[in-house]
């Protein structure tokens, strides 16, 4: 074996190590062996239910319990230029897909979060570093996600 052979070989081997730690549509949360870091922090969801109340005279109100409410979750993403990501691409690919409603699948350690898609609600960036160009070098966005229910048909309609 050359030591071309040799070389070829170190580099797929370490090509394979990334690792996958979810994906948001087409982005992939990921790790690997050549400093291409692209993660997520602080992953919060959130669940609760919906209710009405029913006023009575002379008495406490009457709850009444309506059904489940849309899911949301938040994370923090921290895209740094020495990590292998292009900060400002990604940021402005969130934005658009926040901006058009773009429904997405989310999924971490390859499992499916949640029994529907999600919608990102907001993108909030905060930058962090520049270079001497006014490149930006590091930024942290925070992602709200909302829960996004395809409406089923109704009376043969298709209200999507």
């Amino acid at each position: 074996m050359s030591i071309w052979d040799s070389l070829l070989s170190a580099f797929a081997g370490a090509g394979a190590k990334q690792s996958n730690l979810g994906t948001l549509g087409d982005i992939s949360f990921r790790v690997s062996a050549w400093n291409d870091i692209y993660t997520f922090d602080d992953l919060s969801r959130s669940t609760k239910n919906r209710t009405a109340s029913h006023e009575i005279i002379g008495q406490k109100p009457l709850t009444e319990y309506l059904g489940a409410d849309l899911q949301t979750l938040s994370f923090k993403i921290k895209l740094h230029a020495s990590h292998g990501v292009k900060p400002l691409e990604e940021v402005e690919r969130l934005i658009e897909y926040c901006e058009s409603g773009k429904v997405l699948t989310l999924t971490v350690g390859g499992q499916k979060v949640g029994k529907n898609k999600w919608l990102i609600e907001s993108v909030s960036e905060a930058v962090k570093y520049y270079d001497n160009n006014g490149n930006i070098l590091a930024t942290d966005v925070d992602l709200a996600l909302k829960e996004y229910v395809v409406p089923k048909q109704l009376g043969g309609e298709n209200t999507t």
